[in-house]
């Protein structure tokens, strides 16, 4: 008798571990973030693009996707723009020093040279095309949205090691 119950303890104990497993599996998940860090893009479905800088073409059409989409919502603040890990993979370092001077030069967004987002701008993508380049860096005009809401601007690219960066936007002539 008492073989049995010590063999029923072991199994009730082994059981017992199994079902705290099966628990914490499944529902150990704590619902409350242990970061108390807000982030300001909680509430903000954003794209899920990975930024493609190993030529400028590539450079142009993943960073002016992701800008857009980002510009587009009007809860998005510049300060929390300048938080994106994106903004390195897209600008040089010497553009991201000098965002605030461009932004308060041009008195618009130093992206997109302009103060109003406009829809067609998402449904469009930016096109290229160049009209200059080195072996180091490449003028590409860059043409986003359709009909009254086109804009065009003239983005030059360096090249750090193998990646293309956006390192000033002008406009096109």
């Amino acid at each position: 008798m008492k073989k049995i119950l010590g063999i029923a303890a072991i199994i009730l104990f082994f059981l017992i571990l199994l079902a705290l497993l099966i628990v914490k599996l499944f529902f150990g998940h704590s619902s409350t973030p242990t970061n108390t860090t807000k982030d300001p893009f909680a509430s903000i479905p954003l794209p899920t693009v990975t930024i493609q800088n190993d030529t400028p073409e590539h450079t142009i059409s993943t960073c002016y996707t992701w800008y857009v989409d980002i510009y587009s919502h009007d809860t998005v603040t510049i300060d929390d723009i300048m938080k994106r890990p994106e903004l390195a993979d897209c600008f040089t370092q010497s553009f991201l020093n000098t965002w605030e001077e461009r932004r308060t030069s041009v008195e618009a967004d130093p992206v997109l040279l302009t103060q109003d987002y406009q829809d067609s701008w998402k449904t469009t993508p930016a096109s290229t095309r160049i009209i200059g380049q080195s072996v180091r860096s490449e003028d590409v005009e860059v043409t986003i949205g359709a009909g009254t809401a086109q804009i065009q601007v003239i983005a030059h690219l360096v090249r750090e090691g193998n990646l293309w960066k956006i390192d000033s936007v002008g406009p096109a002539s």
